[in-house]
């Protein structure tokens, strides 16, 4: 989540697990299941959407563990094992 000064806290990115159907609301695109990582789009903010809506489909994780790890390595968040050592030990699937 970005806090600009003075303003109103904006989600950058939020990653989901499986809650059944989403539908983006820029595209139409509409998925059924799956884990899913949204996104920031300024043109959703612009026409009055949920700025994070955006959001695609991915394999990369399945549990919140998995789902944790990859948010930190995507952020560039180098030291999260210093407060999350269970996230350093892979997980057998």
């Amino acid at each position: 989540m970005y806090w600009p000064n003075g303003g109103q806290g904006v989600i950058i990115t939020r990653y989901n697990g499986n809650h059944g159907q989403h539908m983006n609301r820029l595209t139409k695109e509409v998925f059924q299941e799956g884990c899913h990582i949204h996104k920031y789009k300024q043109e959703a903010a612009e026409q009055g959407i949920k700025s994070e809506n955006d959001a695609i489909v991915t394999e990369k994780f399945i549990t919140l563990n998995q789902a944790l790890r990859l948010f930190f390595t995507d952020m560039h968040v180098t030291n999260y094992g210093d407060f999350y050592p269970v996230l350093l030990q892979e997980e057998l699937i």
